[in-house]
């Protein structure tokens, strides 16, 4: 009786655990939708949905993929110089990020997020650019330290190079170099969360390529972007016929 008792609760558990790994998928699923089809409103929706279901059952790698998906859609709404609505996805994620920061499993990449909110709060607030700038370059360094194979930290580190002005120490070749090495990572070990990231940081490097005179390498990544993801539409129909423009 009691093996047949042991049995249920062991096939109990893992129809449980298929259930948590469908629905992180779905949401994983959605955000990637939401990239590609340049539809923001179905990325806000999935952090919802996610902000809610740990909530209601907290679990480690759910909380690693809502920093995640908050931190992507705090820099899609920067980018578009939307700052009221990056300051209230920024504010929503840093309670998160303090939960991560709490499990050592995820060291690397509670630091990796830290280096990319500081430069979320300069593009907020330029003044606080010196003091955040060196807290972020730190962060960055802790990341690769505590893990030189996880690839975000990499993307951190091209971007802070990409950004900061030559002036202060930053530089367009240098991003491009950090952004190849997370590349080649991804490329041997993806994590399927990390799709979106993955061409994200393949139109940083064609970005890097296209300000430093290499157009022609920039149009040979995003060739590869569109072999990876044919339906990407901003890719598709506007960066690279601009490049195609300029070479």
């Amino acid at each position: 009786m009691l093996r047949i008792i042991a049995v249920v609760l062991f096939a109990f558990s893992f129809s449980s655990l298929n259930a948590q790994d469908r629905e992180l998928k779905f949401y994983q699923d959605k955000i990637y939708e939401s990239f590609i089809t340049d539809n923001i409103k179905i990325w806000e929706g999935a952090v919802g949905l996610m902000e809610a279901s740990y909530r209601n059952n907290p679990r480690e790698e759910l909380l690693y993929n809502i920093v995640l998906a908050n931190y992507g859609l705090i820099g899609y709404h920067l980018g578009f110089d939307n700052s009221k609505q990056g300051r209230y996805y920024l504010d929503r994620a840093y309670p998160f990020l303090e939960e991560l920061f709490k499990n050592p499993k995820y060291e690397a990449e509670a630091w990796a997020f830290q280096a990319a909110f500081y430069g979320y709060e300069m593009s907020l607030n330029r003044l606080k650019g010196v003091t955040l700038g060196t807290r972020s370059y730190a962060a960055a360094d802790k990341a690769v330290a505590a893990n030189p194979k996880y690839a975000r930290a990499w993307v951190e580190k091209g971007n802070l190079s990409f950004y900061t002005p030559s002036i202060f120490g930053g530089s367009k070749k240098e991003a491009a170099e950090h952004y190849a090495k997370a590349i080649k990572i991804y490329e041997v070990n993806m994590p399927y969360s990390h799709r979106w990231l993955y061409l994200n940081t393949l139109i940083s490097l064609a970005k890097s390529y296209e300000y430093t005179s290499r157009v022609q390498d920039a149009i040979i990544v995003m060739d590869k972007v569109l072999k990876f993801e044919p339906n990407f539409k901003w890719a598709k129909e506007d960066y690279l016929p601009n490049l195609e423009k300029k070479n």
